[in-house]
């Protein structure tokens, strides 16, 4: 192995907080409360991670006040059954599209304040960069991924980083994997994603990568192993003790 690339929200940084005040805030601000436990918003989001922004939004106004929530936790592949809840409930569309537009002015309105880096990740990849070259590819913006690493110190050790607005098509799709796998002089192969949802494994699989799941976010055990991850760790730190992985 020669690369890894790395998602940044749940893999570098923990944004759970952030998000999810942001997302309700902009619910309350179009007069609807909504009705998750945090660890069930954050989960919504990664098992909803093949949809874009405003369809996430869609699909809390279809969820909320409803029994679906629990569904998903009982699936391995929740996706087409959250798509089969968008064409019953039929959210509308308009007003998740104003609400969109308020949660990503709260969210980016800050920077980085309650997006901070995860316990250790200097560390992990003060050990690893031996061995490897560092990437990311996540579908943050790309000047608000600077800007936490900047924060956290670590900008330095990445080498390419591929935001949301440097590919046309979003995770699972792996435009951005192999936009950054060329930039690392790397080959699919020698190269390790490690994301924290099913469309983070999708697209290194859809790579040719080798999928790496980690605990740390949105995603929940079951979704990972069943898109494909070839391991699944707690924590960054667990994977860097699997040498058989990681040589």
């Amino acid at each position: 192995m020669k690369a890894i690339i790395f998602d940044l929200e749940g893999v570098l940084c923990d944004t759970r907080e952030w998000m999810n005040h942001s997302v309700r805030s902009a619910f309350f601000e179009h007069g609807i409360e909504l009705e998750f436990s945090d660890k069930e918003l954050y989960n919504i989001r990664g098992c909803a991670g093949c949809l874009n922004s405003p369809e996430w939004i869609q699909v809390l106004l279809a969820f909320n006040g409803k029994n679906y929530i629990n569904k998903i936790y009982e699936l391995d592949k929740p996706e087409e059954f959250i798509v089969s809840v968008l064409e019953k409930e039929k959210p509308d569309k308009l007003l998740a599209g104003e609400i969109n537009k308020t949660y990503r002015e709260i969210y980016y309105s800050q920077k980085n304040q309650f997006r901070t880096p995860l316990s250790g990740i200097k560390e992990v990849l003060e050990k690893l960069r031996p061995n490897f070259s560092f990437g990311i590819f996540s579908n943050t913006k790309h000047d608000s991924i600077l800007k936490l690493l900047d924060n956290a110190g670590i900008r330095g050790y990445f080498s390419i980083v591929v935001g949301q607005e440097d590919v046309s098509k979003q995770k699972p799709d792996p435009e951005g994997l192999l936009k950054a796998i060329a930039e690392l002089k790397s080959t699919p192969q020698e190269t390790i994603y490690i994301g924290d949802t099913a469309s983070d494994v999708q697209a290194a699989r859809a790579a040719g990568c080798v999928p790496i799941g980690l605990l740390t976010g949105m995603g929940i055990e079951r979704w990972l192993r069943a898109a494909g991850a070839v391991h699944i760790f707690p924590t960054l730190k667990e994977f860097i003790q699997s040498t058989a992985i990681v040589q």
